[in-house]
């Protein structure tokens, strides 16, 4: 496994945790008028955090082992 292959892929995982990190949540509640229902709007990102977590690994896993980049 190379280095910089390692570290794309860090990258692209590490996108998915901004994703829904606290202050992200606070400062995009705060941006569309939705202050005090952070944990709705956390509620509705979990979907697409997850959905793009499995997409990510996928293309992760495909370039990786089936292209041969690891």
């Amino acid at each position: 496994m190379t280095p910089s292959w390692l570290a794309a892929a860090n990258m692209s995982g590490a996108t998915a945790g901004k994703m829904i990190s606290p202050q992200s949540i606070a400062v995009a509640a705060v941006a569309i008028g939705l202050e005090g229902q952070e944990g709705r709007l956390l509620k509705e990102m979990i979907k697409f955090c997850f959905l793009y977590i499995l997409l990510t690994c996928l293309v992760v896993f495909i370039m990786g082992k089936v292209l041969g980049y690891l």
